[in-house]
């Protein structure tokens, strides 16, 4: 098939995809919950609101993540708007993002082989569990302590805590996908192997030096100068390590 034919097929499969992206993420921008009476019943059903689906989500993750004596601000006055706009962008590829595999894999599928179809099968799952393991170790665990840690300093010097909202998003999403990346490390290490790339005894013997790699790694992904959240990263990561090659080696 000649390349724009291709291309044009391709953007015939994922053009949905898209349009399913941009009306989920207006409908976070635009709709809430609200409780309506049915036979003296009250059921929330989403409806439009200034109190939306993306400003729920931020609040969450602002009294979640936010230590109680940081206070968001704003700098200029698209900010708060953009920030509601970037939450439901982000609230619609979580909700999309498996149907726009779905959609690549469908219109890649002929040009791979049975055994390549079989394999990208089989490490689709595991690849969605590992990223989205990844990306709640860093909600839950890796996040909040930066913070804490970080602003635990500026109390020491007598600052007042402030932090921009486009900061705290920045923060937020880089360190939830960095880590949802990272935590697919034996799918990389199975890709490589079974490829040929590498031998599974390859993982084994340069163990050291991706101990090493790892740990520069995470301690610049956390800001963080007392190494505490750094260790908080490196430590699954190692053990995905060793996991990985157990799995190709048994």
């Amino acid at each position: 098939m000649p390349f724009f034919d291709e291309l044009r097929e391709f953007c015939r499969k994922v053009l949905p995809c898209f349009v399913l992206f941009f009306l989920f993420a207006f409908f976070f921008f635009s709709f809430g919950l609200r409780e309506f009476q049915f036979f003296g019943k009250k059921i929330p059903l989403p409806f439009p609101s200034f109190d939306s689906f993306s400003i729920f989500f931020f609040r969450k993750i602002q009294n979640y993540l936010l230590p109680g004596n940081v206070q968001l601000i704003v700098t200029s006055p698209l900010t708060a708007f953009l920030a509601q706009v970037i939450v439901s962008l982000f609230l619609s590829f979580i909700l999309t993002f498996p149907y726009f595999l779905f959609k690549i894999f469908n219109f890649l599928s002929p040009a791979f082989y049975r055994r390549e179809k079989n394999l990208l099968i089989k490490i689709f799952f595991p690849s969605l569990f590992l990223f989205i393991s990844g990306c709640l170790f860093s909600y839950f665990f890796l996040i909040a302590p930066t913070l804490k840690i970080l602003y635990f300093f500026t109390e020491q010097i007598g600052a007042i805590p402030f932090l921009e909202v486009n900061n705290f998003l920045i923060l937020f999403f880089g360190l939830i996908f960095a880590t949802g990346i990272l935590f697919l490390l034996p799918i990389f290490m199975t890709l490589l192997t079974l490829l040929g790339i590498v031998e599974p005894e390859f993982w084994k013997r340069n163990f050291f030096n991706s101990s090493l790699f790892f740990l520069i790694l995470s301690a610049i992904i956390t800001p963080d100068d007392t190494g505490v959240t750094m260790l908080i990263l490196f430590l699954p990561l190692m053990g995905l390590y060793i996991l990985g090659y157990f799995l190709l080696k048994y």
